[in-house]
């Protein structure tokens, strides 16, 4: 009876370790495509899937239209029109991209990304991938006055509605 429930233990923690590799990993941060495991275009029922009930949710009506956001700690998840994800941010340190960029990183190491533009402005000091224009994705990393990552954001460029 013994060597039979220790039997099923180990089934039932080998059943939740490959089911965690299944899931889409976080601590990831994927240019243009999306961070944490939560991907551009998703459902909020696919995110509560993979980042499980968020914190707090925020709707509200902007330039763009209506919105809602999934927060969760040091991330925001926001659905321009309601639909499926068209933003994600974070200032967590453990999103890195596979080169192990993210918040915390510098400028310079930022700089090295192939197709990074950077800008430096009065109130804005940033590097982005991506096209600025409605409808076309951007990830942005922006900085602080030290010249290191404080978030990170992968987003779609709103359309006015």
């Amino acid at each position: 009876m013994k060597l039979r429930g220790r039997v099923v233990l180990v089934a039932a923690l080998a059943a939740i370790c490959l089911s965690a590799a299944a899931t889409p990993a976080s601590g990831r941060i994927v240019l243009q495509q999306g961070l944490a495991g939560v991907r551009l275009q998703m459902t909020p029922s696919q995110v509560k899937h993979v980042l499980g009930k968020p914190k707090g949710v925020k709707s509200g009506h902007n330039t763009y239209g209506r919105f809602f956001q999934y927060r969760y700690p040091k991330l925001l998840v926001v659905f321009q029109g309601l639909r499926t994800v068209t933003a994600i941010m974070t200032s967590r340190k453990t999103e890195r991209t596979p080169r192990g960029l993210g918040v915390g990183s510098t400028k310079a190491q930022v700089k090295r990304i192939a197709g990074i533009h950077c800008r430096n402005a009065l109130l804005a000091n940033f590097c982005y991938i991506g096209v600025a224009a409605p409808g076309r994705r951007i990830t942005e990393f922006r900085f602080n006055d030290s010249k290191r990552v404080t978030q990170v954001e992968i987003g779609v460029v709103p359309t006015r509605s």
